[in-house]
């Protein structure tokens, strides 16, 4: 059973990073390329060009945008670095020339949030730090009449600046808050994938494996009760010519050997009978089907009569719903449990048999109940065990699977089985069926 991977949102993320930054970079060599050109061509090629503080900022910045745009091994932290520090002294400088109610102020905005999308949400709060320090230093530089607007001169009041210092703080901050949280819920939706990712993996490999020891268990178990027959049967047929030939030659002595002999042989094979019985019920596939149960207990009783014969027993039958279920399996889960609940009652004077039903939080629920020796809840992990008795065959006869089957049977079904008593006081077997 394969299962998809779930998208990686980081790395998605890191190329995304990767892209815009590589975008961002050409960008700004193209524009300063032609800055460079269409400022100082014209002057070079008029003879009155001079070095001045303009071309230096141009061609530095032209040059050190075209590095880090080829320079790939350069981790992309770093080149996202030297591409904020190009935008932010780009941003000083046009408050310098008067641009605060402008590009200025939009650049820095934009420092800040590139600096959360393409480094991370420090970055972007180390940006609004660093924003907003700029801002307060031209805010004395104009309320000191040193600079100016140049672009809207009737909010010149130095008064103005300081609330839109202060909004331009709080919006630039609740951006980068909301990238920080964008960012957060993005690691812990792929954190939380790949988890789940990781769950469903070992759940499978754990089912494969599973799946796998439970074939070559009933492989085996198939195999070697198989296989048993065959010896069996000669030790049986042997036993009963001995027996039956040569009575006269053999004393009473070696007569009753040979019946134990032969009482041990039906036993065994009866044993091997049970087992090849359960190692079927997993290769069997269900035939589900809407089952009237109270025919099921109906058929169960009729084909117990033999075994209540002679007895003051009673059956204590409640109507029982609809079952979506494999009709031949749910008559074994009853042929067990009602054969347990007879075989259990047989020293009591009069014998009580539930069978019925109930709805509890957990859905409806089946139960077969008796009055008969009960068991101790100590051992209830052993009851439902292959070849696990709490009675010794002097006691009750048995080989030990009956309430294995019930189990394997209800399982396959999805519901689950479990049982209540006490010592003397009787058995309530109960279980369920989605």
């Amino acid at each position: 059973m394969q299962s998809n991977s779930p998208p990686d949102v980081m790395v998605w993320l890191r190329l995304f990073r990767q892209r815009m930054l590589n975008i961002l970079l050409s960008v700004v060599v193209l524009l300063g390329g032609a800055a460079i050109v269409i400022t100082f061509l014209p002057i070079v090629l008029a003879g009155r060009f001079r070095v001045n503080f303009l071309f230096v900022y141009y061609l530095s910045s032209f040059l050190i945008a075209l590095v880090l745009l080829l320079w790939r091994n350069l981790p992309d932290r770093w080149r996202a670095a030297g591409f904020l520090s190009l935008l932010y002294v780009f941003s000083v400088l046009a408050l310098v020339s008067g641009w605060l109610g402008g590009g200025g102020r939009s650049f820095l905005l934009a420092m800040i949030v590139l600096a959360a999308v393409l480094i991370g949400p420090w970055a972007g709060i180390i940006a609004v730090g660093l924003s907003i320090l700029t801002m307060i230093v031209f805010g004395w530089l104009y309320w000191q009449g040193l600079l100016f607007y140049s672009l809207a001169p009737q909010y010149s009041n130095p008064v103005i600046i300081i609330p839109e210092i202060l909004g331009f703080a709080m919006a630039a901050g609740m951006l980068s808050i909301a990238l920080w949280f964008f960012k957060a819920g993005l690691e812990a939706a792929t954190t939380a994938m790949e988890q789940a990712q990781r769950s469903r993996q070992l759940l499978d490999d754990r089912a494969r494996q599973l799946d796998t020891a439970n074939r070559e268990l009933e492989a085996f178990s198939y195999s070697v009760s198989h296989d048993l027959r065959a010896p069996l049967r000669a030790i049986n047929g042997y036993s009963n010519i001995l027996r039956d030939d040569h009575a006269g030659v053999l004393g009473d002595e070696a007569t009753a050997l040979l019946e134990k002999i032969s009482t041990s042989g039906q036993k065994m094979g009866l044993l091997i009978d049970n087992l090849l019985d359960f190692s079927r019920l997993s290769r069997k596939p269900l035939q589900k089907s809407n089952v009237n149960l109270n025919d099921v207990v109906l058929d169960v009783l009729d084909l117990m009569s033999f075994a209540v014969e002679g007895r003051d027993v009673f059956f204590d039958l409640h109507p029982l719903p609809d079952a979506n279920a494999d009709r031949e399996l749910i008559m074994q889960v009853y042929s067990n449990l009602v054969g347990n609940a007879v075989k259990y009652t047989r020293n009591q004077p009069k014998a009580i048999i539930e069978i019925g039903s109930y709805n509890s939080d957990a859905g409806l629920v089946y139960f077969v109940r008796d009055n008969g020796v009960g068991f101790d809840m100590h051992y209830i992990d052993k009851l439902f065990g292959v070849f696990q008795r709490l009675h010794s065959d002097a006691e009750f006869e048995g080989t030990g699977i009956g309430l294995a089957t019930v189990r394997r049977i209800v399982e396959r079904h999805g519901g689950r089985v479990w049982a209540e008593s006490f010592p003397g006081g009787g058995a309530s077997f109960y279980f369920t069926l989605p």
